[in-house]
């Protein structure tokens, strides 16, 4: 399933941590949703969405670095519009082999990012 949706950035950032990347082998999916953040407050986002676009680029195998500048962007305008990717119970994966047996991203040592107050990772 695919959709679109924009947040406002609140004081504590948009509201999600992301994770993975081209670096990881995998598609910059959401890793995390802040209790009473932007994303958690609009309730649509999900843990282990994929992120396809932010303001319209398309993202699909692009870096965590990449993703992130962007959001750092969006987080200037104090807002972000992205396109998401939901997985479907048996659904084939496009980054290959093997279907996603749920909507859960694991957590692991991948690359993460939560965007905060200025819309970038806290240093």
């Amino acid at each position: 399933m695919e959709f679109t949706i924009t947040l406002q950035q609140l004081e504590t950032g948009f509201g999600f941590r992301i994770i993975g990347g081209t670096e990881e082998g995998s598609q910059v999916s959401v890793g995390h949703i802040v209790p009473n953040g932007s994303a958690d407050l609009d309730g649509r986002l999900r843990t282990g969405d994929e992120i396809t676009h932010v303001d319209g680029q398309n993202v699909i195998n692009s870096s965590h670095h990449h993703v992130v500048s962007l959001m750092r962007l969006a987080g200037q305008r104090g807002h972000v519009t992205l396109g998401v990717r939901r997985r479907v119970l048996g659904e084939p994966s496009p980054m290959g082999g093997g279907y996603s047996p749920s909507n859960n991203v694991p957590m692991t040592d991948s690359p993460r990012s939560k965007f905060t107050l200025s819309g970038s990772p806290p240093n």
